[in-house]
């Protein structure tokens, strides 16, 4: 078979028409979940995930980690003010 250059080869993963598109949050409760992706939390509150990376590394956030995939835990989120403790609503 001759070789198209006008037809690139598939690369795994996301599409590139993709990337910077806001996550479809509204059919999500993500504050009953117990820790979001940093995607999630990215567009949650609105900041980049460049942003959350410089503000872990600067101790001001803290990721747990499940396997490979980095997480914002729910006690985080309180921590930060985002969401009421639990038992705060009773």
């Amino acid at each position: 078979m001759p070789h198209n250059p006008s037809v690139e080869p598939r690369r795994a993963g996301r599409p590139a028409n993709s990337r910077n598109k806001p996550l479809p949050l509204q059919h999500v409760r993500l504050i009953d979940r117990a820790a979001l992706r940093l995607e999630e939390f990215s567009a949650l509150v609105g900041l980049s995930k460049v942003t959350l990376w410089r503000r872990v590394r600067a101790g001001h956030l803290n990721v747990v980690y499940l396997g490979t995939v980095p997480l914002i835990t729910r006690v985080e989120m309180q921590r930060l003010g985002l969401i009421a403790p639990d038992g705060a609503d009773k």
